[in-house]
């Protein structure tokens, strides 16, 4: 099975992902030039939102069917395609996260100046308190009052003494109306650092939610990734199988393979670890040439003996050795284990399948022919008696191969 753990993750974790795809993200994607208004400007406006809704709407239903995508037995122009969309998301995504984080950054940044301008106004206030203290102090201390002319005898003092008091008076009252003035300041100051402070948790949810939406993207294309190597493996190792028997069918997948080698190279994505390889003496001949695994030759022996009561003479391809397959990776991918066994076979030039990925080389798989032929459409006497009786042997077809069977339909 390929895949099947994150495939599995992938459906499941689709089903949150799709529903914030539409709201973050897709809209960097597509920008609407300004269209001139022809007719009434409410009217342009409209018709301009109207289409970068539908464009939003058409980019989230791709996203949403690329994860559907099961790289195992999808066709390779929609896997491809799968890939490519993906990676655009993220591409954009990776760019609304870099936005969110700027937005939030200014919001603290707001917030930390709003706080600024609060605790000047808190300094002020308390200054403002203090000297009209100290004011009051001096009024108290410089008297003015009528007693000062009794006290000294001198008018003149008692004159002096009055327009001091006066002056004392004066400032205080200033005082007191730039104190006012400043609590009021700070009211309106606190609001203001409460409504920045929401909004700068506002924004801060909105980078978190955006990196979050990415993480969650980046393992499923990662799955998809590593479906996709496996599926890589599976056609570089059937290119091979099928050279001998139809070289057209070879070349039609080795141009299916260069897609995928181009968007998984450039994607530099995990390995899809080491492949289970199977003993010489687990093979056996199932009759009428073709070899298998011990395990399945029973069966398979009684699907030829049954096809060829009813008319059906098949044969084809079984097990194939993984000597070759390790030397070729040895010439193509380097000579390190990782490199024979692990390495992604995009990484390999030109791309080679990791030895033990087909379900050939286990002995599991088989390749029909019809009267010596390929089995290459899914029409004729051939295909019509495995697609009725195939499965009754455990052996089910690759969809996108006509003439391919295997025991997980991989």
């Amino acid at each position: 099975m390929f895949g099947l753990g994150g495939m599995s993750r992938r459906l499941c974790g689709a089903q949150s992902l799709r529903r914030s795809i539409g709201a973050l993200g897709i809209a960097l994607l597509l920008s609407v030039p300004t269209v001139e208004a022809q007719t009434d400007d409410d009217d342009a406006t409209t018709t301009v939102e109207d289409l970068r809704a539908e464009k939003r709407k058409i980019q989230a239903d791709r996203v949403d069917n690329a994860l559907q995508i099961d790289a195992a037995t999808a066709d390779i122009n929609d896997l491809t395609e799968a890939l490519s969309t993906l990676r655009g998301w993220m591409n954009n995504q990776q760019l609304v996260v870099a936005a969110s984080r700027g937005r939030a950054t200014s919001a603290r940044a707001a917030l930390d100046e709003a706080q600024a301008g609060v605790d000047l106004v808190t300094e002020e206030i308390d200054r403002l308190g203090g000297q009209i203290r100290e004011e009051a102090v001096r009024a108290f201390l410089g008297g003015g009052h009528g007693g000062v002319l009794l006290e000294t005898g001198d008018p003149t003092v008692a004159i002096r003494q009055e327009s001091l008091s006066r002056h004392l008076r004066g400032t205080i009252d200033d005082l007191r109306d730039r104190l006012s003035v400043a609590r009021q300041e700070l009211v309106v100051g606190q609001q203001h650092v409460v409504d920045t402070s929401q909004a700068a948790d506002e924004q801060q949810l909105q980078s978190e939610q955006a990196l979050r939406e990415l993480e969650e993207m980046s393992l499923e294309y990662q799955d998809l990734l590593i479906g996709s190597e496996e599926r890589l493996d599976l056609l570089l190792s059937e290119r091979q199988t099928l050279a001998e028997l139809n070289e057209t069918v070879g070349s039609e997948l080795s141009k299916a393979e260069a897609q995928l080698v181009a968007l998984l190279g450039a994607a530099g994505g995990p390995g899809a670890g080491r492949a289970e390889l199977v003993f010489p003496s687990d093979i056996v001949d199932a009759g009428y040439g073709i070899k298998v695994h011990r395990d399945i030759a029973e069966d398979v022996r009684a699907l030829l003996q049954a096809a060829q009561l009813d008319g059906i003479n098949l044969g084809g391809g079984g097990y194939r050795d993984s000597s070759a397959q390790i030397r070729l990776r040895r010439a193509n991918c380097g000579g390190s284990d990782y490199a024979i066994y692990e390495m992604p076979a995009s990484r390999c030039r030109p791309p080679t399948a990791r030895p033990g990925s087909s379900m050939h080389e286990q002995g599991r798989a088989i390749d029909f022919t019809y009267n010596g032929s390929l089995i290459t459409r899914r029409s004729g006497p051939g295909w019509e008696w495995l697609s009725a009786n195939a499965s009754s042997y455990g052996l089910f077809n690759l969809p996108s191969e006509a003439w391919h069977f295997s025991t997980n339909g991989k």
